[in-house]
Parts: C-alpha cells; structure tokens; sequence
C-alpha cells in the first residue's frame, strides 16, 4: 500500500484501538492487533512490514489462518480499524468480503489498483506484456465513485481489443478511507456490446475522449475482429461456430 495512507491510518489511531489485518502476508501491518491470511504466520514477509520502526502489535496467537471466502472469525463491530490492502480485486467474491468488513469494523482502508492502470498493458515484467492489460491474476476492475466501489469482471477482451486500453493513468493505486459503512456493487452484462460500451464509456471519462468518437471507432473495427478470430482459430486448428 501507499506509505502516505499507512501513516494517515497510524494517525487515525489511538493507542486501544483494536486494528485488523486482512491479507497482510505480503506486506503485515505492524499496528494490527490481528492479521488473518491464508498463509501462516511464520512465512510473513517481515521485511517489508510497515512500519519498518515499529514492533508487531500481533502475535503468532493473533495471526488468523483462515479464507475470507468464508465469514470472519469475529463478532460485529470487534474492531476499531480494519485494513484491506490489494485484497479484493484477487478473490472470486469481493462483495461478500465488503459486507464482513462493514460488520466486523467500525472504519476502515481499502486500496486496490486504479481501474486505469489495470485496463493498460505492460504492467508487468513477463514475456509479450505490452499484449495484455493489467496484473494477471486479479479477477476484477475496481473503480471508486465517491464512496461506492464497483466491481467489473476481468475478461480477455479487455487485452484483444487496443480500443478499450486506457492511455493516461495518474496513480497505480486508488485507496477509500471508510467510517460506519460505505457502497458497493458489482456490474452484470447481458451481452459483449454491453461489456464494451460499459468500458469504453470509462476510457471516455478517464482518457477525455469523446464516447461517440471511441463507439464509432469500435463499430468501424467490429467486422474484421471476426475475420481476424477466424484466421487465429485455423492457425490453431481450432473451430469457431458461425
């Protein structure tokens, strides 16, 4: 996470406040009092906990092995201060994730790729990357609108097709400080075009593009991309349906 909301958090806190962790195996945040992640305590990455200066408020005993796919192992409203930290763009249902940190916590951060830096290609360091948009492994976009996180499925064409690519991209990552409770949703398309319209519609805000200017473009592409599946399938030797 960013270092400057680390120390908005630590200044956020006084000195009983009850703190949690959620997947802070990467990067533990030493002011939780409990940290829970799939992966257990003595496999932590010590040296890149934060801050480096301060002791780890939690223990072997506090550190919770545990799924969030499943509710979490407290009562509501247990904690002060919950962080979660590059945690709901990996997992297959982060809206059910959302709903526990609301009942668990009665604050919290939440930080996550910015939706721009995710829909561009080259971010990161493997073979033929300037062909694919975002981290690999997230399953989702998440784009922040005031206090609502929306939750956008992350599908292949997304790097198939250049036009939906967003080009300026500010900051990496987004974060939401959050106090009692705070909005999210997650998008359902009914069709590709709807899937398309959608995220052209946010490289229009993002990028400062006209919308009709970037459809227009799209439905002058559209006829050769089915030309072109078809060819990739033959090289293949795979079979397309008509």
């Amino acid at each position: 996470m960013k270092s400057k909301n680390y120390k908005k958090i630590i200044n956020k806190l006084s000195k009983n406040d009850r703190v949690l962790d959620i997947g802070g195996w990467e990067k533990p945040f030493n002011r939780a009092n409990y940290v829970i992640d799939i992966m257990p305590y003595k496999t932590r990455k010590i040296k890149k906990s934060y801050p480096p200066n301060m002791r780890e408020y939690f223990s072997k005993k506090t550190w919770i092995i545990h799924d969030i796919k499943h509710p979490l192992p407290f009562r509501d409203k247990e904690f002060d201060f919950v962080v979660c930290g590059h945690v709901l763009e990996d997992i297959k249902d982060p809206v059910f994730l959302c709903e526990e940190l609301i009942r668990v916590s009665k604050a919290g951060y939440i930080e996550f790729p910015n939706r721009a830096y995710e829909m561009r290609t080259s971010v990161e360091a493997y073979p033929n990357s300037h062909q694919y948009v975002g981290y690999n492994h997230h399953k989702w976009f998440i784009e922040k609108r005031g206090n609502k996180l929306i939750f956008i499925p992350k599908r292949c064409m997304y790097s198939v097709m250049k036009i939906l690519r967003c080009k300026k991209v500010k900051n990496k990552f987004v974060g939401l400080f959050w106090k009692n409770n705070f909005s999210y949703e997650e998008l359902f398309f009914n069709s590709y075009d709807q899937i398309i319209k959608e995220a052209l519609s946010f490289r229009s805000r993002n990028d400062n593009i006209p919308l009709k200017k970037l459809w227009r473009r799209y439905l002058l592409t559209k006829p050769f991309m089915k030309i072109r599946a078809k060819i990739n399938c033959r090289i293949s030797n795979l079979s397309i349906e008509e």
